[in-house]
């Protein structure tokens, strides 16, 4: 399942990307399965200047080239960190 976490946005500036990540899983019949997680910090680099950035973390798959070449169109910075395995909670 991909995790899209999202750091150093203020308040609610994350909401815009949050919609276009949901809008472009909303038609495709092969992942629906994905979190958002937005966390409340401060980026910054080493001038001060704020630095808010998009982390992908999810298993390996063929999907997350896709994902990828998706977020790079957002105009913010993506890192991508690859799982090596993912325990859903049990019912």
């Amino acid at each position: 399942m991909p995790n899209f976490e999202m750091y150093g946005f203020e308040e609610n500036s994350h909401t815009p990307y949050a919609d276009k990540i949901a809008d472009f899983f909303k038609d495709r019949s092969d992942e629906t399965d994905f979190v958002i997680t937005a966390i409340q910090s401060k980026v910054y680099d080493y001038q001060a200047t704020k630095q808010p950035f998009i982390r992908l973390v999810s298993t390996p798959g063929k999907r997350n080239e896709e994902i990828l070449g998706f977020l790079q169109t957002l105009g913010v910075d993506v890192e991508f960190l690859e799982l090596s395995a993912f325990f859903p909670k049990k019912e």
